[in-house]
Formats: C-alpha cells, structure tokens, sequence
C-alpha cells in the first residue's frame, strides 16, 4: 500500500470527533447539566478544577481495548491519585508489576463558551501522561535483588479519543 492511500483514512479517522458540541443551554447551566451527566456515567469530577466557565474530572487509569473491545467505562471505573511522582520497593518482578498497574493516566476538562445565540459551545479536552521509570538502587542485601525505584508520570499522546466518549454524554442537552 503507498504511503498517501494510508494517509487519507487517518486524516478522515482523525477528522471523525467534532473539536466542540453546541448545546441549547447557557454556559453556567450547560456545565451543571454535563457535571449531572457525567456523573449518572459514574465519571468522577474534581471539585478543585470547578470554574464558572469549566469542570475537570478527577484522574483515571486508561484501560486499553481487549478482546470484547474498547470502553471508555472501564477507565472511568479505575480513579487514581493524580499524576504524581510514587516509588516502589520490590523485586524486578514486583517492580514491572508496578510499573504495568497503571501505564498511562488521563483526565479530560470540559470548558463552556456562550455561542451567541442562548446556547453554548462545549469543548472537550483531555490530557495524558505515561509512567517513566527512574532511579532504583538495591535495599538491603544486594543478593536478595530488592531495589527501591522512582517513577514519574510525564505528559504523552492520547491512546483514545476520550472527548468522542465524553461528547456523547453531553451532546444533547
């Protein structure tokens, strides 16, 4: 297959999500209604990114497809902290284990503008950020191979298109 006959599908895969969702409702009560929704979806919100003009949800960990598919109902079902530094003391097998519990973390924030005629447009978007291992250092007798390592989360690309999912909750209020 050339190189441009794979170009366009992904262009139109791409071009897919609408980049906003026209409501008929006001921004402040287009928010409450979306805060309703989402959280009927069992989406948990962080009460910390509530602003008049936006809402944030808390942090999840994604779940990529399996064999039945994709569902973004099971990432929303798996809250964790925020992306936040943690370390591990353990083998090299409990450190992998660490590592795979929770790869990539995502959280999206849902932001209100007036459209001018009554209504208002919602944008979804989200933010990614992916575990990168550090430091380790053995812990007590290095024959025993228990090592102490850092992680962090960094930002990253998204693994999904979670505003499709998040659009879908809210499209027709």
């Amino acid at each position: 297959m050339r190189p441009r006959t794979l170009l366009l599908p992904l262009l139109l895969l791409a071009g897919c999500t609408p980049a906003q969702v026209q409501v008929r409702a006001a921004p402040a009560d287009a928010l409450a209604k979306a805060e309703a929704r989402l959280a009927e979806r069992g989406v948990e919100l962080d009460a910390a990114g509530r602003r008049p003009e936006r809402l944030r949800t808390g942090s999840f960990c994604y779940v990529a497809p399996d064999r039945t598919g994709a569902s973004w109902d099971r990432s929303f079902a798996r809250p964790v902290p925020g992306p936040g530094p943690f370390e591990i003391v353990g083998t090299l097998d409990e450190q992998k284990a660490a590592e795979d519990r929770c790869r990539f973390i995502f959280r999206v924030e849902l932001t209100a503008t007036p459209d001018g005629a009554g209504g208002s447009n919602l944008r979804a978007e989200s933010h990614w950020w992916r575990v990168r291992p550090g430091a380790c250092a053995p812990q007590g007798d290095p024959l025993l191979g228990v090592l102490r390592c850092q992680y962090r989360y960094v930002g990253t690309q998204p693994r999904g298109d979670v505003e499709a999912f998040v659009y879908g909750v809210v499209e027709d209020l």
